[in-house]
């Protein structure tokens, strides 16, 4: 009789830790093509062609950094070989090239990062933690580039040398725009929308180049932007009333 019992016994408990791993496995996220892994001195992220949004998601899932971004980047495909001793540094460099907003804080938990556009992100590309430069001078002057993103430096460097319309005009009323504001998808809407001339070196600053960076449409305003002192002036400069919170409504 005691034997039946312990073997009962022995069998719920069986029972029961498989639905615990179970519940387990299919709570959380995991990647399809590749691995997110952390130790105490470093993080590694390795993916290839995986969907913007699962990584996000595993990212989000160990660190508790808060993500957002336009329903049509979610299968944006990214790809990836990063190490970093933190979830910034590693975030930052596989979100280098999208236009976003980024609010840190000391705890990962309340950090914030909002994509907006996908900037001068190349689908597909893989990121690389940035290297240190060599501190060596060339014949020719020019010191050696890091190495992982040279063609795209030398290229964009190119497309900047003696261009006028890349030449920041600091008084133009967007130049003086805080960039919290000027970033608010809801605001850039309404700026467009308002056929506001933007200069060239502000969209290439943001990423605008590309269609209008794909604004997410009816984007509303939060309060604290309507309200800000600096959105009331730059609105003054240009001739334009105050948006309403959901800008593309009829």
């Amino acid at each position: 009789m005691k034997m039946t019992v312990f073997k009962m016994m022995a069998c719920w408990a069986l029972v029961l830790i498989f639905l615990l791993l179970q519940s387990s496995a299919f709570g959380a996220s995991t990647l399809q093509s590749g691995s997110l892994t952390e130790d105490k001195n470093s993080i590694h992220l390795q993916v290839d062609q995986e969907a913007l949004s699962q990584v996000l998601t595993v990212i989000s899932e160990h660190s508790g950094i808060g993500f957002s971004y336009p329903d049509d980047l979610a299968d944006t495909p990214m790809s990836a070989d990063l190490h970093a001793e933190d979830w910034k540094s590693l975030t930052q460099a596989l979100l280098e090239y999208f236009s976003k907003m980024e609010f840190w804080t000391e705890d990962d938990t309340s950090s914030r990062v909002k994509i907006v556009g996908i900037g001068e992100y190349e689908p597909g590309e893989q990121a690389v933690a940035p290297a240190r430069p060599k501190v060596v001078v060339a014949p020719s002057g020019a010191g050696d580039e890091p190495s992982g993103r040279t063609s795209r430096s030398k290229r964009r460097a190119r497309d900047f040398v003696n261009s006028d319309q890349m030449k920041e005009d600091l008084n133009h009323p967007l130049a003086k725009l805080p960039a919290h504001i000027l970033m608010e998808p809801g605001i850039l809407n309404y700026i467009v929308a308002s056929n506001v001339e933007i200069p060239e070196s502000i969209k290439r600053k943001y990423g605008l180049d590309r269609d209008g960076a794909n604004l997410p449409k009816n984007y509303p305003i939060p309060p604290h932007i309507l309200n800000d002192p600096a959105l009331a002036i730059f609105l003054n400069e240009v001739g334009l009333p105050l948006p309403p919170q959901f800008p593309g409504q009829k």
